[in-house]
């Protein structure tokens, strides 16, 4: 995937991670009747989106399971109460994981200018 494909297209990636967060999996046709884009821009799309953790590889039939319910730039509350950071607001930058723990986690920018945190998927909820 061209950086310069996914820089000159950031808002069509924006409206594209907005439109599979709301699905268990999406495929280059769902892309093209949503977004009103031809074929090659929704599998552009689709890679752009694999790229940023968003959904998976393409099956055998070229669906992709959705990953991530959020995405980097989405506001967010850390809701778990064991969580040392329990109850702060921040804004997500990114995916996070390790070969140890493979489960998805998010590293939330803290609201505080200073701080981040890994936090699990379940344990942070969207706020406006």
């Amino acid at each position: 995937m061209s950086a310069t494909w996914a820089e000159s297209h950031a808002d069509l990636i924006g409206k594209g991670t907005a439109f599979a967060r709301d699905r268990e999996t999406v495929g280059p046709g769902h892309v093209q009747r949503a977004l009103r884009v031809g074929f090659a821009t929704a599998c552009l799309l689709l890679e752009a989106l694999e790229e940023r953790g968003i959904v998976g590889p393409a099956n055998g039939n070229g669906r992709r399971s959705v990953l991530a319910a959020y995405a980097p730039g989405d506001r967010v509350l850390i809701s778990a109460s064991y969580h040392p950071w329990h109850g702060h607001t921040g804004t997500i930058s990114g995916p996070f994981s390790t070969p140890n723990d493979p489960d998805l986690k998010w590293t939330v920018a803290l609201d505080d200018g200073w701080s981040t945190a890994a936090v699990a998927e379940n344990d942070i909820r969207r706020v406006q």
